[in-house]
């Protein structure tokens, strides 16, 4: 009985497996088979526009990133995580010197929530002392917000920047 379970198993596993892929090339055949690339790139541009807008501020030791609705229609929004937004301290040549991020855990689960039309929300960061005994002019803060937008998946808000003096 064994013996008959575990050749009915490998016969399974053979019929569903792939061919491995032995390149990088086989990898972008296959993706791009599926994705012209102009339409990749088009997909990527539109991704990149958000319709919520954000700025930043700081005090002391407190970066704030708020998130505005500036349209006339709630805004439907998911979070695949307990994290609300991210915060990078850039230098001026673009490397990533800390993230906020860095070194927490968060939860896993779908969340999902609205933004009213023409409403606002604050996402607060606390930066540590040795990071900010690091700025400089030229560097750069980037915040990002985690949520999407409900139904696409689009990200709901581009990048905000904001350079250090």
């Amino acid at each position: 009985m064994k013996y008959w379970l575990s050749i009915l198993l490998a016969s399974s596993m053979g019929a569903c497996a792939e061919p491995p892929m032995s390149s990088v090339d086989d990898a972008t055949a296959i993706v791009g088979s599926q994705l012209h690339p102009a339409n990749r790139m088009k997909s990527e541009a539109t991704m990149t526009q958000g319709v919520l807008t954000g700025s930043l501020s700081q005090r002391e030791q407190f970066v704030t990133l708020t998130v505005e609705n500036p349209t006339d229609k709630a805004v439907y929004l998911v979070f695949n995580s307990g994290q609300n937004g991210d915060l990078t301290l850039m230098t001026d040549k673009g490397q990533t010197l800390w993230r906020w991020s860095s070194g927490f855990m968060f939860t896993q689960a779908i969340r999902e929530t609205t933004l009213a039309a023409g409403a606002s929300l604050e996402v607060k960061f606390t930066v540590p002392a040795e990071v900010m005994a690091q700025l400089k002019p030229g560097m750069q803060w980037q915040a990002s917000y985690s949520g999407r937008m409900a139904g696409s998946g689009q990200a709901a808000m581009t990048l905000v920047r904001q350079a250090i003096n």
